[in-house]
């Protein structure tokens, strides 16, 4: 595929609404602000509401100080030891296989992951130990959010991410395959770090038709899964003197959730053709 990136990310946000970060070592915080790449389907990063930068562009106009406690990203405890995500035409089995602690103050930890791909091009994502960081549900947030208008307007904001110390990405190429993967790793305890051990953690997988990728770490320093929502026009009409929704636009939870910037992808990833022309009510080839 020219854009492995965008058909994964592609694959992903039908199945869960979110969206997959192609590099999950890179960092995506609640509160950014940007766009998404059509070509690679990546975020490109323009800034986030909670830099000082950012709220320095807006002086005394500010009457509401988002370094409060209550406006500040929530995180939520979360009971789930993974979270599996998979395409159309996948299927995602999970066995934990951790057992307690050993005489070295450690548990061992052990997830297998058996991936079957019953189509031609499909995506599964395994978190482990997820954690969930969101905006507050906060009617203050969204006033604010409206003197951010012009830096907003034609923007995403990100609302929800997940992340975790350990997670696994696949994308198959091949109809029929079956991938395999597990983790081991050694936890200190206590602790309160899901996944560590330095060298005593890894990722082992067979081989696939397509690719792969892995990671682990002591502390969940990984982004998987993020969540992107669009401001409503709502949300600027007050500005002009418009009659405002507030039941749309007074709650984050309720403004629409992005949509990709990208027609609909076939198997090799590229915007289906067919698509294009069924929608300039171009004449089609069907026998070609």
């Amino acid at each position: 595929m020219k854009y492995d990136s965008r058909k994964f990310i592609d694959l992903i946000r039908a199945t869960t609404s979110k969206w997959a970060n192609w590099d999950p070592p890179r960092e995506i915080k609640v509160g950014d602000i940007g766009k998404i790449n059509r070509q690679t389907g990546e975020f490109d990063w323009q800034g986030n509401i909670y830099d000082e930068s950012f709220q320095e562009r807006f002086g005394d106009s500010l009457d509401i100080n988002l370094q409060h406690a209550h406006l500040q990203p929530v995180r939520l405890e979360r009971t789930d030891d993974y979270i599996a995500v998979s395409s159309r035409g996948v299927s995602v089995k999970v066995v934990d296989l951790s057992v307690g602690v050993d005489a070295h103050a450690a548990a061992n930890v052990k997830l297998q992951v058996n991936c079957q791909f019953t189509s031609k091009c499909g995506a599964a994502l395994v978190l482990y130990k997820p954690q969930l960081s969101c905006l507050p549900r906060d009617e203050q947030l969204v006033r604010l959010l409206r003197k951010f208008h012009d830096a907003l307007n034609g923007k995403y904001i990100v609302t929800e991410v997940i992340s975790c110390p350990a997670y696994v990405m696949v994308m198959s190429t091949q109809e029929g395959q079956d991938f395999y993967t597990s983790l081991d790793a050694n936890v200190p305890v206590p602790s309160g770090i899901p996944v560590g051990g330095a060298a005593k953690a890894c990722w082992t997988a067979s081989a696939v038709h397509g690719i792969w990728r892995s990671g682990h770490h002591t502390l969940p320093i990984y982004c998987p899964l993020y969540k992107l929502k669009q401001p409503p026009p709502s949300l600027w009409q007050v500005i002009s003197g418009r009659r405002n929704d507030t039941t749309q636009s007074s709650l984050i939870e309720n403004w629409e959730d992005a949509s990709p910037p990208w027609d609909p992808l076939d198997d090799e990833g590229e915007e289906d053709q067919i698509y294009d022309a069924a929608l300039e009510g171009e004449e089609l080839d069907w026998e070609n």
